[in-house]
Parts: structure tokens; sequence; C-alpha cells
């Protein structure tokens, strides 16, 4: 039957049906097992349909398989279902099939040893050398910690709750070493200027004067033309007339004024060089105490600036003494901490860096089409261009100063920027920027504090 020829409805073709091209068909086959195998056979519907549910019915029915199920086959063309039982894992090892692997074969796979400790010190350490180091931490990043109030579990703490309390820690710490704001007068508060004591230094009290006072040799009412009389280690006798001690003055003692014996003058020699605690030594044993002193309190000294002379001062010249004098020494202190933390420090005069240079962090970013560059967080940015022009806003610095941004075309070229308003150019256009690929461009501006006078150097050499 060659193309073109009418349809012969009804009869029989006892040769072969074929077209202009491709292979000849000799049957319509009825045979539902497709045994044949023929390019020149075509099977009819029923044949078809037949050899399809054979199919079907050989294969693995939907009904067996549920939540549990897998799909598996021991060999080709021939699945069935694998049900899963709790806590396996499937999996196929080395040269085997598909099927529930045991423990050994999890941990052959996973590359655990057998009964690993994970809390064990040589795993735990070989765990946390393995893995990637973090040179600098922030805030949000967590902390493992072995928790000693919740019988040793394992829980995390970010670095901003192990700053908080390290912070409370060394507040505490550094605290013995700078003295709180104090008030002009001192109360009867925890800011008052200790008394001196037999366990700490301080100041002398009333208390501690009076004392002292009243241990102080008095002066002796002794007849004139008086001769020496008897003299022992620990007397010293005076008389008139040569013969009888009229007055027998007795050694000094902590009960009453007297004369200074070598045995006395020596102990004063001894624990003159000694370190004097308060209580227990010659020289303020006897003394009380007052805690805490007042300000109508005098406190003695001797006076360098008019030839060492024994004088007083009441508690409350004292502390507008010392007040004066820590408010000058923690005045500088503060200002020597606030420096670094201070994030608009100002100088005192001109600043001279002798054969030093300057440096800046330089700011950069690529673009998206809409950039904003704060200026207060550096004099220095580079600017590369992405896939698109360029709109740029600033953020203006606190003060008027200079201001330089690199611009860098992307690997087409061409690209362009719209300027803030407050831009303004010598000649008063801007200018036409570089359009090659990889071109380089530097505005460099003045900020006045209002607006931004800027020149434009174009058409750097690209680095190799």
């Amino acid at each position: 039957m060659a193309k073109g020829d009418p349809v012969l409805e009804g009869k029989t073709i006892e040769d072969t049906l074929g077209f202009d091209a491709g292979t000849t068909i000799n049957e319509f086959s009825i045979d539902g097992t497709l045994a044949g195998n023929s390019d020149d056979a075509v099977p009819t519907e029923k044949a078809v349909k037949t050899y399809a549910d054979a199919v079907a019915s050989a294969g693995v029915s939907a009904s067996t398989f549920n939540a549990n199920t897998i799909l598996k086959a021991d060999e080709d063309n021939t699945p069935e279902a694998l049900t899963i039982g709790e806590q396996t894992l499937v999996g196929r090892i080395t040269a085997g099939d598909i099927a529930a692997l045991t423990a050994t074969q999890v941990r052959t796979l996973i590359s655990v040893e057998e009964n690993a400790d994970v809390t064990d010190a040589v795993n735990v350490a070989s765990s946390i050398h393995g893995v990637d180091a973090k040179a600098t931490p922030i805030d949000a990043d967590e902390f493992a910690v072995i928790d000693s109030a919740a019988s040793n579990v394992l829980k995390k703490s970010t670095l901003s709750q192990i700053k908080a309390v390290l912070k409370t820690y060394f507040d505490t710490q550094y605290n013995n070493y700078a003295l709180e704001a104090h008030a002009a007068t001192h109360t009867n508060g925890t800011d008052d200027i200790q008394s001196a004591s037999n366990a700490q230094k301080g100041l002398a009290t009333a208390a501690h004067i009076q004392a002292i006072e009243a241990n102080t040799a008095k002066a002796t009412n002794v007849p004139t033309a008086l001769s020496t009389g008897t003299v022992t280690a620990t007397t010293y006798g005076i008389t008139s007339d040569g013969g009888v001690d009229d007055v027998v003055l007795a050694e000094a003692n902590t009960d009453s004024a007297g004369l200074l014996g070598a045995d006395k003058f020596n102990e004063i020699v001894a624990n003159t060089a000694a370190r004097h605690t308060q209580g227990t030594d010659t020289a303020l044993g006897a003394v009380g105490t007052k805690n805490p002193p007042i300000d109508a309190d005098k406190f003695m000294f001797r006076d360098s600036e008019s030839s060492d002379v024994l004088v007083t001062a009441t508690g409350t010249q004292v502390k507008a003494y010392l007040k004066t004098y820590f408010d000058t020494v923690y005045s500088a202190i503060s200002a020597l901490f606030n420096l670094s933390e201070d994030t608009t420090p100002e100088l005192g005069g001109e600043l001279a860096c002798g054969a030093h240079s300057i440096g800046f962090t330089q700011q950069s970013g690529t673009g998206d089409g809409t950039t904003t560059i704060d200026w207060k967080l550096g004099n220095k940015y580079k600017h590369t261009f992405g896939a698109q022009n360029e709109t740029f806003t600033f953020t203006a610095p606190s003060n008027p100063c200079n201001l330089l941004l690199v611009l860098i075309q992307d690997g087409t070229g061409s690209r362009t920027v719209t300027w803030p308003a407050t831009v303004k150019w010598a000649g008063g256009a801007a200018p036409t920027l570089t359009t090659t690929a990889a071109g380089i461009d530097i505005v460099s501006f003045y900020y006045d504090g209002t607006n931004y006078f800027g020149v434009a150097s174009l058409a750097f050499a690209v680095p190799a």
C-alpha cells in the first residue's frame, strides 16, 4: 500500500503495510505476552492491557504499604515491601543488599567507636580540637557550660551572658582600687574616713589625741638652786642642801608623767623603727578609739611648713583637703579611662604626631542600586559598582572634615551615580565617570557642616 492510495475499507491486505520510510507492518498481534518482541507487529488494545495487567499483578500491591513500609529489591526487577521496625536504621553496606542495619554497621558508617563515651576527655578534646576556630567571637555566640548547680548537666551560655558575669566579678575586684564620689560633707555612712585601729591605718581621733596628751610629760614644779641628789636607774633625786633628797622624780610610765629613764629610752628607740599595731605597741596602746570620727574632732600632726611644730585640724578641714586631692587624682584617672570609651573625644590643644602617620579604617561596599555612606564611621570609602547605576545617600559626620570616595566600575563599566543635593561640584557640574570596565575614579570632598564640596580625579590606571 503506497502513500496516497485510497483506504481499502473491509479489505484484507495479504502483503505488508508500509509507508515511504520506516519499517513495514505485517501483523496486528493479539499476543498478550508480547513474547514475539517484533518490530513488524502492532499489538491490539486488548493485548496491551493483558500485558500491563500481568506486570501489575506480578509486582507489589499498594495495599501492602503503610507508614512503616518501604520498597526494596534483593534482585533486579523483583520489588517487595520492607516493614521497618521502631528504633531501626535502614541502609546498604559494601556489597550488601538494602536491609536493617546493626548497631555495629551504623557505627562503622558514621565512624564512631564502639561504646563511645561523649563525656570522655579524649573524645571531647578531639572533637573540640577538630572544629574550625573563630578568632573574634561575638555576643550571640554560644559556649558549652557544665552546670554545677544542676547536677552538672550540659547547658549553653552566650558570650553576652558570660561577659555580664565577668563584669560583675571584676567590678567588685577593682573597686578596691578606686574611690567612689563623695559628698562635700561626710556623714556617718559607708564613705566616712575611717579612724585608725589596731588592724588598719586611718586618721587619729579625738580620743587618740587626748590619750597622747594625757601621757605626755607635764611640767613639774622644781625649786631653784637645787643640786643633784641620789640617782638610780629609775629615779632622780634633787636636794637643796646636799643632804637628804628633797624631791625624787620617778621614771615615767603608762600611768603618770616622769623622767625618761635609760630603759624607757632604749624601749622607745627600739619601737621607733618597728611597725606600730594599734592597741599593742608602746606609743598608742593605751589610747581609746572612736569610730566614726565627726567633723568637730581634732587630728594632730606636725606642721612641716612651720618648723614641725605640733598642730591640729578639725575633721571638716581634713576632709576638705583630702577631697581636693582625690578629686584631682581621680579626675585624671577618669579622663584616661574615658578616652578609650569616649566616642567623641576632644583634644585640649594641637596634636603633633612627629615622624608618625595617622591611619584610617577604610569602609567598603558593593552597590545594589542604592547605597548609604555613613561618614561618621570613617573618612575613607571604597565603592564597587554592582550590575546597575547607583544612587548615594550621605550620613553627615559630626564636624567639618575632608572625605575621600573611591569608585570602581564593575566588569561591564559605564555605571553612573546620582549624587545627594548637598554635593557641590567644582565648575557647577558633576564629573563624567570613567566608562571602562574596572575603571577607577577618586572623588575628594570637603564637608563644611552642611554641604560636600567635591572634585574628581578620573581614570586611574587599573592595578595589574
